[in-house]
């Protein structure tokens, strides 16, 4: 089989070309790996490199200092539709079969796996070939260029709504998905599925940087895949890189609806377990703000820790702040009764104003917490809500409202509890359609129980039968109005072991490591023991 090497380097971060690697960057390496491993599989007559403006004089220079020829495409931006029809062209100018395909931020590509993709593309004539179960970065993809052709020009509105978007790490498997039956797709499946770890060993951002300087000695020792995988499981350096969600509790009240009976502040009227008593400041939150920028590059941030954020006076200006740094994206939970044309009118415009983002993902993404079908439901579980007719609706409303200034960002929610269990179904139906005012969006929640603070309301064990470390203490920052950092969201009413406002961001997410170190080796806390939230995952 004849395969040219398609690389793309049209992401955003500079990271790539970091030297990061011995004297090489993880650009060096993953164009050596072009150089070597696809010509041992099979015929390679070019390697071609994708790629932006902005990167385009990094990705010549190197090239040029490489010990192995590649030709530059440059383009001012790339959707999946172009990037299916640059490679069926250039597969047509070499008369080749295939593209081997990766983005050149992966420094670890493995040349065992690579032959071995290449084998099950050419032995089942496959169109598409991907690698399943290992992580990323690890192993490329492999496109028939005729298939990358008819994908370029699928008029389905599916494939046509995702061949517009601007490429993603999934581009390719997500066009093919718009009409999958009608591919041959073969995989070469891990003997060990580490899919439940997430790895991503790239380049693209800094939690990526620290994970492959951390696995760059170990992959010197060795080439075995499963060998390093099963190391990489045991480094905290690796599960635990830097926050991708801080979650910000700016102010302690819940408004109108009251608070809901998952809340973690019990009306014990006992001060341990209760919201601080004062709201956070702008002030004090735009401190914080460049922290989690220099700290973690790209991050979620959420406003609405245990409160009801619209309730905030300041609630704009806490939003303008986290907008203001290009690598930071907001989510807002709200029960919508405070969500009118105004607040978003407003978020709208700060978001057209703002920097153009950088992380990912959108600028600022809704939750809108409605939980019921019926008001008899809505007012059991927000604990005796005399409006509850009203404030179901103006939730469901709400919906609608966002949906106009926020298309596809906007998210009904259902915690699930043995409360509204009976009308999971009927929520689900309703909010899953397209016709919905979500437009098919939604979230359903499982219900939490603070490591026993609140009474075990789960309808179902969902927990998987293999423990997992705890991705909230490997993920995940979770900030008090007053700037104290719970050990984990679990314990936000069991002390802390820290303030940002003293200590910074920085410091106190160092002190989670012993924490992260202990759940590796499967020694939990007392709280840890108990708690069922471990396995679920925000960003």
């Amino acid at each position: 089989m004849k395969c040219i090497v398609v690389l793309y380097a049209g992401g955003e971060s500079l990271h790539q070309f970091d030297i990061l690697f011995d004297g090489k960057s993880a650009f060096d390496r993953c164009l050596a790996w072009a150089g070597t491993a696809v010509p041992k599989a099979a015929e390679c007559p070019e390697i071609v490199v994708f790629t932006v403006p902005k990167l385009a004089s990094f990705v010549s220079d190197a090239v040029s200092k490489a010990a192995v020829t590649a030709r530059v495409v440059v383009k001012p931006e790339w959707t999946a539709r172009l990037l299916c029809t640059e490679i069926r062209d250039a597969c047509k100018k070499q008369d080749a079969d295939a593209a081997v395909y990766t983005w050149s931020d992966c420094p670890f590509l493995n040349d065992t796996l690579t032959a071995e993709l290449v084998r099950t593309h050419t032995e089942y004539e496959a169109e598409y070939t991907f690698a399943d179960g290992y992580p990323y970065g690890f192993v490329p993809e492999i496109i028939a260029g005729t298939t990358a052709g008819i994908l370029a020009e699928l008029p389905a509105e599916a494939a046509l709504k995702k061949g517009a978007q601007p490429v993603s790490r999934e581009s390719l498997f997500d066009m093919i998905k718009t009409d999958i039956n009608s591919f041959e797709i073969e995989t070469v499946i891990a003997d060990t599925d580490w899919r439940m770890y997430r790895f991503s060993f790239a380049c693209g951002s800094r939690a990526g940087v620290l994970a492959c300087s951390a696995l760059y000695p170990v992959v010197q020792e060795t080439e075995d895949v499963e060998k390093i995988t099963a190391r990489a499981a045991q480094m905290p350096e690796i599960l635990q890189t830097v926050p991708a969600f801080y979650n910000v509790q700016i102010t302690g009240s819940y408004g109108g609806a009251g608070s809901c009976t998952y809340c973690p502040y019990p009306d014990s009227g006992d001060a341990s377990v209760q919201p601080p008593a004062e709201p956070m400041t702008v002030q004090a939150f735009k401190t914080l703000v460049p922290q989690m920028t220099a700290l973690s590059e790209t991050a979620v941030v959420g406003l609405s820790a245990w409160g009801e954020p619209l309730c905030h006076k300041d609630f704009i200006a806490f939003v303008q702040a986290v907008l203001s740094e290009p690598g930071l994206s907001v989510l807002i939970e709200t029960d919508g009764l405070y969500a009118d044309e105004s607040v978003a009118s407003a978020i709208k415009e700060l978001v057209s104003q703002a920097p153009s983002r950088t992380c990912g993902t959108s600028p600022v993404i809704w939750i809108v917490s409605i939980d019921a079908c019926t008001a008899e439901t809505y007012k059991a579980l927000h604990k005796g809500c005399e409006h509850a007719d009203e404030y179901l609706k103006k939730a469901c409303d709400a919906v609608a409202l966002l949906q106009k200034f926020f298309p596809g960002d906007v998210y009904p929610q259902l915690v699930r509890t043995s409360r509204n269990e009976n009308e999971l179904e009927q929520f689900y139906r309703y909010w899953s359609s397209a016709e919905s005012p979500s437009g098919g969006k939604l979230i359903i929640q499982k219900y939490d129980w603070f490591c026993g603070l609140l009474p075990q309301d789960k309808p179902a064990d969902l927990a998987p039968i293999e423990r997992n470390p705890c991705w909230h203490l490997r993920r995940d920052m979770t900030i008090l109005a007053d700037g104290r950092v719970p050990s984990c969201r679990e314990l936000v009413c069991g002390g802390s072991i820290g303030n940002v406002f003293n200590e910074g961001i920085a410091d106190v997410w160092k002190k989670t490591k012993t924490m992260v170190e202990a759940q590796i080796k499967k020694n939990y806390s007392e709280k840890c023991r108990v708690c069922d939230e471990y396995y679920t995952f925000n960003f």
